[in-house]
């Protein structure tokens, strides 16, 4: 999707993490790969199909009057702000990001909002994932989960730098093969401004369709105040409304549920520093599950038979794999110095884990593969790969 705050990373990682209510069920992480069967399929579906059209359009000629230098200068000192994305699904819902900076200060907060007669409201608590509530004060990084009844729990880990990939350069937003029309110095709500339209087509399952861009620019900074993008016949699509300035002190408190389960990834990394010897198993809050083992140089098969001792559930492991010129790679994590490799448990996992004897304990032994785990450790958290990510191995 043509995201003016976002790179396809980011995109990548929200789509991954991110949750909307049902219907539709649907960011990623951005959480797909932890979340209860059949949510966020329709409004994933419809992201993917903007993504994918993004290949087929090309960058617009854009020559305001700002130099690029001044651009440059412009973006660059934006340091306080707050970004309102709104992603108007077309079915009565709208997915609603703020994402505010402070300094080294920021936070993301999202709801789903829904039509009624007397406008729109905010249904249910915040969506889940990186997208839910994530504050990073200063001190610490809180991200909380917060969706009855299937999860409510909070994680907390280092200060976490935020990586600028908001853009603020109108150069890269425009987009498309259509024609661009300019008119600058008009006044729009008390500001004079620049305006850009790009109305441009693209193809899609063998249709032809719409883009309609428009970016609405302070005529002295060139920085955006507003930028709309729309599809098909402007059914649906995404808004980002831009204010400079600080933020509103209460983006950056943090509010834990007193129901929510509480992690500290800081100390569950100590603690598994401590005892991690040949293998672990981790049990995700969500209800899956998945193992870190030596690593190994002779396998290729990404899908391993998995028996755990005590149990007569047949098990299998999937993998955790990035692709490296083209062929999947297993993903490497180097712990107490030594190289690891990770699999997500799949077949039981789609029943509550306090059913499943053998992670309820502190220690279990698990064969993957050719790998024979014997009393490993067993770590109930929040999300493993979130407790992993730092050890991850370039």
């Amino acid at each position: 999707m043509s995201n003016p705050l976002q790179t396809d990373d980011w995109i990548a990682t929200t789509l991954r993490d991110a949750e909307i209510p049902t219907p539709p069920p649907g960011l990623t992480a951005l959480m797909l790969r932890s979340q209860p069967k059949g949510r966020f399929i329709p409004w994933l579906a419809a992201s993917g199909i903007a993504s994918m059209a993004t290949i087929f359009v090309i960058l617009a000629t854009l020559q305001p009057s700002a130099s690029l230098a001044q651009v440059a200068t412009a973006q660059a000192r934006q340091t306080e702000y707050t970004l309102v994305n709104t992603r108007i699904l077309g079915n009565g819902k709208e997915f609603r990001i703020t994402q505010c900076r402070d300094g080294r200060r920021w936070s993301i907060h999202a709801t789903t909002l829904k039509k009624t007669e007397n406008g729109w409201v905010e249904e249910g608590p915040p969506v889940s994932g990186v997208l839910g509530v994530t504050v990073m004060d200063g001190n610490r990084t809180v991200t909380i989960q917060h969706d009855p009844p299937y999860f409510d729990l909070a994680e907390i880990d280092e200060p976490t730098p935020r990586l600028d990939v908001y853009s603020f350069d109108i150069h890269k937003m425009l987009r498309g093969n259509g024609k661009l029309i300019k008119v600058h110095a008009v006044e729009w709500q008390g500001h004079t401004v620049d305006r850009f339209e790009v109305h441009s087509t693209y193809r899609d399952s063998g249709q032809t369709k719409t883009i309609d861009q428009t970016i609405i620019a302070d005529a002295e900074s060139h920085l955006p105040l507003r930028v709309e993008e729309f599809r098909d016949d402007k059914s649906w699509g995404d808004t980002w409304e831009y204010t400079y300035g600080r933020p509103d002190e209460n983006a950056f408190k943090v509010d834990i549920p007193s129901t929510a389960m509480v992690f500290d990834l800081r100390r569950e990394r100590l603690d598994l520093l401590k005892v991690l010897r040949n293998g672990a198993v981790f049990v995700n809050f969500a209800r899956t599950a998945m193992v870190l083992f030596p690593a190994s140089d002779e396998r290729v098969d990404p899908v391993m038979p998995v028996k755990v001792n005590g149990s007569r559930d047949r098990l299998q492991a999937n993998l955790m794999v990035s692709p490296r010129l083209g062929k999947p790679k297993a993903m490497r994590l180097k712990i107490n110095g030594k190289a690891w490799e990770l699999a997500s448990l799949v077949c039981r996992p789609d029943t509550d884990f306090k059913a499943f004897k053998p992670f309820q304990k502190e220690r279990a032994s698990v064969k993957i593969g050719d790998h024979r785990l014997t009393d490993v450790p067993v770590f109930h958290v929040g999300e493993a790969w979130n407790l992993l990510q730092p050890f991850l191995k370039e």
